[in-house]
């Protein structure tokens, strides 16, 4: 019986090593990570920062677009997806870059919570969805913000 038991731990532990290790997923594609967030809750015209690391799998002058898509959670407007073209910039093969997105609650045809109640806007909470598109529209994965809660 303990010889049974030591070789289910034995297995366990074994798998837990496997499955647990992290591949670099951002060698030899478009990468997107979401690092962080400043908060979860934004009153009307705080800033809202995210902030994100990514990879270019070529050597190449790029510019590469930032696409969000906004899901709320009480609010059932229907949302476009956004476009934000990034700078240029030469990329190195694999390199990990960061950049920040910024925005005011609430300002911009982008940002502004599109749910009305008797005339005003209402506060509610969603996800946003990123993802990269290359020049040659080759998709990156997308990332999901964790829950966030405009205020208004």
């Amino acid at each position: 019986m303990k010889n049974n038991v030591a070789k289910i731990l034995s297995a366990f532990a074994f798998m837990l090593i496997v499955f647990g290790c992290k591949k670099n997923d951002s060698k030899g594609k478009l990468y997107l990570n979401l690092k962080d967030v400043n908060g979860s809750v934004f009153n009307n015209q705080q800033i809202v920062i995210f902030n994100f690391e990514f990879s270019h799998p070529d050597n190449e002058i790029t510019n590469d677009r930032l696409l969000l898509k906004r899901k709320f959670v009480n609010c059932t407007t229907p949302q476009n997806i956004d476009t934000i073209e990034l700078p240029e910039y030469t990329a190195t093969k694999d390199y990990i870059g960061t950049f920040e997105l910024a925005f005011k609650n609430g300002s911009g045809a982008s940002y502004a919570n599109p749910c009305f109640q008797n005339n005003n806007y209402k506060t509610d909470s969603l996800t946003y969805t990123f993802w990269l598109l290359d020049k040659n529209n080759v998709k990156s994965d997308s990332v999901v913000s964790p829950r966030i809660t405009l205020k208004r």
